[in-house]
């Protein structure tokens, strides 16, 4: 499992890499990359406020075979916050251009997908960088491999 931080507030990029001065916002964070796994989203994921789903490379999403509407988080390369679709229906479809860009940050590269109704005032957090942290791995693998290339965290026992 993987946690998502917000980086405090007009921190840079160097000071960031650290989730030590951040808010904890997500606890349980499953990253789907592959086609068929992004399909199920998070219909066979726990229903709670800690468990939300990460779409790297991803600008569409929909809820067909939800059971309740969702929250969108939209983030761009940097995990900025670009958007937030708040209470996205059940059997909806919400679709980011490519093109699209925000006054505040650049084009969506990413998603979040959580369970909506979450406590976290997200619309006032655009622009504001989320922290990826995977926990403590035992040893190098190809899976903590890929999760550093996409830019998360991932520390190792000593």
């Amino acid at each position: 499992m993987m946690s998502v931080y917000l980086a405090p507030k007009n921190a840079d990029l160097a000071a960031t890499s650290s989730a030590s001065r951040a808010l904890l916002l997500w606890s349980q964070v499953a990253i789907k990359q592959r086609y068929l796994s992004r399909l199920d989203g998070l219909t066979r994921w726990p229903y709670c406020q800690q468990s939300v789903i990460w779409l790297p490379h991803c600008r569409r999403i929909h809820s067909f075979g939800m059971r309740a509407p969702l929250d969108i988080i939209a983030l761009d390369k940097q995990r900025r916050i670009v958007a937030v679709v708040r209470h996205l229906a059940v059997r909806q479809l919400q679709q980011f251009p490519r093109t699209a860009r925000s006054n505040l940050t650049g084009r969506v590269d990413s998603l979040i997908e959580c369970i909506a109704g979450q406590p976290w005032p997200l619309s006032a957090w655009l622009g504001r960088r989320l922290l990826f942290q995977a926990p403590l791995a035992a040893k190098h693998t190809d899976s903590n491999a890929e999760l550093a290339r996409q830019g998360v965290d991932v520390k190792y026992e000593a």
